[in-house]
C-alpha cells in the first residue's frame, strides 16, 4: 500500500492553478516568505502562548475566555483513494475549545494581514477540519489587520455536509497530483521509504 501524505495547503495551491506551490509544500521546500508571513508566524507564536498561558484568546483576537483549549493539535486521517494508493491527510487547527452553547467544538483559525474575514469564509480550510475532526459544529476565521490594528470575525457553522465537500475536493484534486507525481517519480511512500523517485526531475507541470 502506498501512502501520500497531504494537506489543506498543497490541494488548495493545486486546486487554485499553484502547482509550482503545490509540489513545493509536497517536498517540504521552504518557499520564499513574505514579510507579511514572517510576521503572521510571529503572531501566531505569540498567540498560542498566551493562550497555553491564560486559557483566553490574546487581545488581539478578543481577549475572551476559552473553555478547555486546545492549541495547535495535530490530526490526520487515512483515505483510500484505489486499490494500492491512500491519501494521508494532515490537518493542525490553530485552536480547539469546547463550544460555549456545548454540543461540540469550536475551531478558530487566524490570519493576519489586510484581507478580511470573508475572503476567506467560502474556503474549505474549516470543511477539512470537520472531516479531521467530526465533533465540530463550528468554525472562526479571526483575521487581524497588524497595520491598522483591527479584526474581522468570520463565522462558519459545520455540519456533515462540509466534511462531504472537503472529502470531494480532497479525491479530486489528490488524484490529480498523484498522477503527476507518479508520471514524474516523484512520489513518496509516507511509510514505505521513497516511492520511485527520480534523480532531479522535477516534471512538467500542467499547462
Amino acid at each position: 500500500m502506498i501512502i501520500v501524505k497531504l494537506s489543506y495547503s498543497i490541494l488548495a495551491a493545486w486546486s487554485g492553478y499553484r502547482w509550482e506551490d503545490a509540489i513545493g509544500y509536497y517536498r517540504g521546500k521552504d518557499l520564499p516568505a513574505t514579510e507579511e508571513m514572517k510576521l503572521g508566524r510571529l503572531k501566531h507564536e505569540l498567540w498560542a502562548m498566551h493562550t497555553q498561558r491564560t486559557g483566553k484568546l490574546h487581545r488581539d483576537l478578543g481577549n475572551y475566555p476559552l473553555i478547555n483549549p486546545v492549541v495547535e493539535q495535530k490530526f490526520e486521517k487515512l483515505i483510500p483513494l484505489s486499490d494500492n494508493i491512500s491519501i494521508l491527510l494532515r490537518g493542525v487547527p490553530d485552536l480547539l475549545a469546547d463550544h460555549p452553547d456545548g454540543g461540540g467544538l469550536i475551531t478558530y483559525e487566524y490570519k493576519v494581514g489586510s484581507q478580511t474575514a470573508t475572503d476567506y469564509i467560502d474556503e474549505l480550510q474549516l470543511d477539512y477540519y470537520k472531516l479531521l475532526v467530526p465533533d465540530l459544529i463550528e468554525g472562526r476565521y479571526l483575521c487581524y489587520d497588524p497595520y491598522f490594528k483591527t479584526r474581522t470575525v468570520g463565522v462558519k457553522f459545520l455540519t456533515e455536509a462540509n466534511a462531504l465537500n472537503a472529502l470531494e475536493h480532497i479525491i479530486t484534486y489528490g488524484g490529480e497530483i498523484i498522477d503527476y507525481l507518479q508520471a514524474n517519480k516523484l512520489l513518496i511512500n509516507y511509510k514505505g521509504g521513497k516511492y520511485d523517485v527520480g534523480q532531479g526531475n522535477t516534471g512538467r507541470l500542467p499547462t
